[in-house]
């Protein structure tokens, strides 16, 4: 990666698991500076690659769903906070919502 820029550019497009396995086969050739690719020449680089997507695709895709959950299950509570309803009638009124 020659500047800041370009490599977060890389990063981005990796983390958008578009076109990745075409970025991480141009990494994974590079040899040094000023000099021509050789394929093959790092897996170092192909296995930063391929953790970067695991990562990226599991840890923060699971965090994300994880945080829409925990706003819809707050969302809810506070409907039910908002009809005055004591356990018993919550209870009812859930299992009307199930029947239906």
């Amino acid at each position: 990666m020659d500047n800041v820029v370009s490599g977060m550019m890389t990063l981005f497009i990796v983390s958008n698991n578009e076109g990745w396995p075409d970025v991480m086969y141009a990494y994974g050739d590079a040899t040094g500076v000023e000099t021509g690719p050789k394929p093959g020449a790092s897996l170092l680089n192909n296995y930063f690659f391929v953790i970067f997507v695991f990562v990226g695709s599991f840890f923060f895709l699971n965090l994300f769903v994880g945080v829409l959950f925990l706003s819809f299950e707050k969302a809810q509570r506070d409907e039910k906070d908002s009809m005055l309803l004591d356990v018993n009638e919550i209870r009812w009124v859930d299992m009307m919502k199930m029947i239906l």
